[in-house]
């Protein structure tokens, strides 16, 4: 698999995750007994579940266009998109 093929897969899955959350979190808001379950759950348990929710559909717009950044960019330009998507993902901040 080529690597433009690599970075919009894992794009996608994030967007899956994210609307998961979204999902939940409409449900239900973040409760303290997730901590466990979820690494950002203790930051989510101190945000406002509609700032919560609006910061995940922020991302999921952001992730939504660097998949067209990925689609369209030539292989120096990947090179530096995979750096900047594998930060992403670590942090969950959008670059």
């Amino acid at each position: 698999m080529a690597l433009r093929e690599i970075l919009v897969k894992k794009l996608e899955y994030q967007i899956f995750a994210w609307q998961k959350e979204i999902d939940t979190a409409r449900k239900s808001p973040p409760q303290r007994t997730e901590a466990g379950k979820n690494p950002h759950a203790v930051a989510e348990i101190n945000e406002d579940p509609q700032s919560y929710i609006q910061r995940l559909e922020r991302n999921l717009k952001a992730a939504q266009k660097k998949i067209d950044e990925v689609e369209q960019a030539d292989e120096k330009r990947l090179l530096v998109l995979k750096k900047q998507l594998s930060d992403w993902m670590d942090s969950s901040t959008i670059p």
